[in-house]
Parts: C-alpha cells; sequence; structure tokens
C-alpha cells in the first residue's frame, strides 16, 4: 500500500509500504492508531498531528495535509 499525501503549500509526499498511520493526540482526545486493514478510519484533523509509517515514515500536522491517496 502507498500513500500519497498532498500537501496545502503544495507538491505531495510518498510514503511507500504503508503500515500504519498514527494520529497523535489532541486535548480531550486519545491516540488512535490505523492500519491499512482499516482506513476508513482515516480522517484528516486539522488540530491533530500524523505519523505515516511505512518504507519512510513521515510526520506532518493536519493543518498542512489537503488530501491523501492511498493505493496498492
Amino acid at each position: 500500500m502507498k500513500a500519497t499525501i498532498n500537501l496545502k503549500a503544495g507538491g505531495y509526499m510518498l510514503v511507500s509500504d504503508l503500515k500504519t498511520i498514527k494520529m497523535h493526540k489532541k486535548t480531550n482526545v486519545s491516540e488512535k492508531i490505523i492500519s491499512v486493514d482499516n482506513l476508513d478510519d482515516f480522517y484528516i484533523d486539522r488540530d491533530r498531528s500524523y505519523s505515516f509509517i511505512g518504507k519512510n515514515n513521515v510526520a506532518l500536522k493536519g493543518e498542512d495535509i489537503l488530501a491523501v491517496e492511498f493505493c496498492q
């Protein structure tokens, strides 16, 4: 699975062999770890930070993410 993360500032980042996405905790909301088997639970919250973990790792603030595309 690959994740293409489109950035609001322009451009994109690619994560190869995506394993998990970590949605870091924020006030009154606990951390959430999403596997490639339950991507339906993924959403972009501008007030959270995200770690996309795979062959390479990318960490971003939600406010910097425009869209994320998942593909095989």
